[in-house]
């Protein structure tokens, strides 16, 4: 008996409409369906967009805020994705299911406020590392005492 293909794409969540898909006979499962973006995507080596890394950013996010019991009211398209870090520079690469330092990543501006509307930014896995839970004046505070303790290396 055929497998009947997906209700979406496999790669980025699209909802399935019959002049957008393509099915895959040689996926493990059987069948995968594809939009024509991921086709043509899969065929170059490639992400087809980033709706749905946009997708997968706001569901772990809602995962998160969820546990953390943080306020949490963005969708997919709230959040910006540009092509490099707005903080370090480099340029974001989606990774094939493991996390690195140039993995876009939904970090809150202030950790307080939670994922609110204009208070999430996309920026890079190690950006966000770094910057961590901290607060505003908490960075201020670190940057100017680890500005001092290189000044007092250099000067001795």
């Amino acid at each position: 008996m055929a497998r009947r293909p997906r209700k979406w794409c496999a790669r980025c969540g699209r909802k399935r409409t019959h002049d957008h898909f393509w099915r895959n006979r040689t996926a493990r499962d059987g069948y995968q369906s594809y939009c024509k973006d991921c086709q043509s995507a899969l065929k170059k080596g490639r992400r087809c967009s980033d709706y749905g890394m946009r997708q997968r950013l706001c569901y772990a996010a809602s995962q998160r805020a969820k546990k953390s019991g943080i306020p949490f009211d963005i969708v997919p398209d709230d959040i910006d994705i540009t092509e490099r870090c707005p903080v370090f520079d480099i340029s974001l690469k989606q990774g094939d299911g493991k996390c690195h330092d140039a993995s876009p990543t939904l970090d809150r501006i202030d950790p307080e406020l939670g994922y609110v509307k204009g208070n999430v930014a996309v920026i890079s896995y190690s950006a966000n590392r770094a910057k961590g839970s901290l607060a505003l004046h908490q960075i201020q505070s670190l940057a100017l005492w680890l500005a001092r303790r290189t000044k007092e290396i250099h000067d001795a």
